[in-house]
């Protein structure tokens, strides 16, 4: 098994590296992190996350999704010397999702039942004929 790993590690490490690249590089055409990218309305453990973090961040990235949309309707990208300065890889998210999700698992062990979405909840009340 080893022998087959390492047959296929140098690849597999080339793919990465330019994968990595040219996600940079679409990120920092619109000046978007991948952080940027998960969706909170398909998923709840980044709804949680969103809700968690400093609201300066999420104006920060209301702003550069903003600033994405814009770009791409108008079909332009940020100058070179603003892509540049941009930080794709930076995340600000991805460790407070992790941490939802080690809690929900915890939960999970211990039986008890999660939090329910505030959109399922709208969804429930909405369903409710009152």
């Amino acid at each position: 098994m080893s022998f087959i790993k390492k047959l296929f590690s140098g690849a597999v490490n080339k793919y990465n590296t330019w994968h990595n690249a040219t996600l940079a590089k679409k990120l920092s055409v619109y000046g978007l992190r991948n952080d940027d990218l998960y969706d909170p309305l398909r998923d709840e453990d980044v709804a949680e996350a969103l809700r968690r973090v400093p609201m300066e961040v999420i104006v920060e990235r209301n702003c550069r999704l903003k600033r994405a949309l814009i770009l791409s309707l108008k079909k332009t990208e940020l100058s070179e010397e603003m892509q540049a300065k941009q930080t794709p890889f930076l995340q600000y998210l991805q460790p407070v999702v992790y941490e939802v999700q080690q809690e929900r698992m915890e939960r999970a062990q211990l039986g008890a039942k999660p939090p329910l979405h505030p959109y399922l909840l709208l969804k429930r009340l909405h369903s409710l004929k009152l």
